[in-house]
């Protein structure tokens, strides 16, 4: 059974008046997100403002429904003002990574969106939902002949589950509250900087790379310090955390991340054991995020307002890295790499300083 395949099953049992229109709203949203391209971002913070006031509230706080690739994030709980300010940021930086519909859709995702369908159909087959096997298919040619666009919630589902919601892409979700501390911390702030630590193949710069889409950030890898060959003495290696180049680090970084303006600094590429033909440069922001293994090394101090600690189980780790470097890698990572990592979290509590583990 498949991972969507599930969720179509679970939002049956969830929802049992689903009409054909929902389950076909279903799976366009889990491919296609909300199907909208935002051009305002104010105007839609104002329009969650507005639906919140307007809809009853429980007392739960905020509530997330996977939709598997993306999902739902519900208006109907206890929210803040930064907890709405957050989810029009989400909805609004999740509306750029997707395709606004069918007919703007790669041939990949339509794939992904037929299969998803006919999954549709066979979970209706099973018995799972309310409306039978022929009405689902009379629905679907109907919408076929249409040329698949974005459809409502039928009138049933919305005067019984009366959904109020945003769809997001499903990578926020395990960042939601390193996010809503950073929508409550910046207005008050001139500059605020995060630190992202963790074990390698645990996600931090795709992290990185998410929370600047929301806030509009600037990066700091700690990649771009890999220790050059002058420096790797066995000496040097030895020491905890020895394998990061931790005083351009202190000189090229640390005294310009509260300035107003920009700064550069220079790029070590590991695979040419070289600096890049051009500095990085850092662009005037109101947050920069630092991202990487030794991120947290104490030589900096506390130069952050907010530490993360990036974590992975280590069978998952594996899998990644193999995924991505090949086996040859995956042993330099597990005889080299992750035992330096390790001794540099234990010797330095580096996941007690954090404020969030994600």
């Amino acid at each position: 059974m498949t991972d969507f395949k599930e969720i179509l099953i679970s939002h049956a049992a969830a929802y049992p008046l689903m009409k054909p229109c929902d389950g076909v709203k279903l799976v366009y949203q889990a491919t296609f997100g909300g199907g909208h391209m935002i051009s305002d971002a104010d105007a839609a913070h104002r329009r969650i403002i507005t639906e919140y006031a307007a809809i009853p509230h429980t007392a739960a706080p905020m509530r997330v429904e996977s939709l598997g690739d993306t999902a739902r994030v519900y208006l109907d709980g206890e929210l803040s003002q930064y907890e709405l300010s957050l989810i029009a940021r989400m909805f609004c930086a999740s509306a750029k990574r997707y395709a606004r519909g069918y007919v703007d859709a790669d041939e990949t995702t339509r794939l992904k969106f037929d299969e998803r369908l006919c999954m549709l159909g066979e979970v209706c087959k099973e018995g799972h939902f309310a409306f039978t096997p022929a009405e689902l298919n009379a629905y679907i040619s109907e919408y076929r002949a249409a040329g698949c666009p974005a459809v409502s919630h039928s009138d049933v589902y919305r005067d019984s589950y009366l959904p109020a919601y945003r769809v997001i892409d499903s990578y926020y979700v395990r960042l939601i509250p390193a996010l809503v501390r950073l929508t409550a911390l910046l207005p008050s702030s001139e500059r605020v900087v995060v630190a992202i630590d963790g074990r390698c193949a645990s996600g931090k710069s795709t992290a990185a790379r998410l929370i600047a889409d929301v806030f509009s950030a600037e990066t700091v890898h700690m990649d771009d310090f890999f220790l050059p060959p002058e420096l790797r003495t066995p000496e040097r290696l030895s020491e905890v955390g020895g394998n990061l180049h931790r005083e351009r680090f202190v000189s090229e970084v640390l005294p310009h991340l509260r300035d107003t303006g920009g700064f550069s600094y220079r790029v070590f590429e590991c695979s040419t054991f070289s600096y890049a033909d051009k500095p990085r440069y850092v662009a005037p922001s109101k947050l920069i995020i630092c991202e990487g293994s030794y991120a947290l090394h104490p030589a900096f101090g506390k130069y952050y307002d907010m530490a993360i600690f990036s974590d992975v189980d280590p069978d998952e780790q594996c899998r990644r890295i193999l995924l991505r470097n090949g086996e040859y890698m995956l042993t330099r990572f597990k005889n080299e790499w992750i035992p330096m990592e390790e001794r540099y979290f234990e010797a330095f509590g580096i996941k007690d300083k954090c404020d969030l583990t994600i």
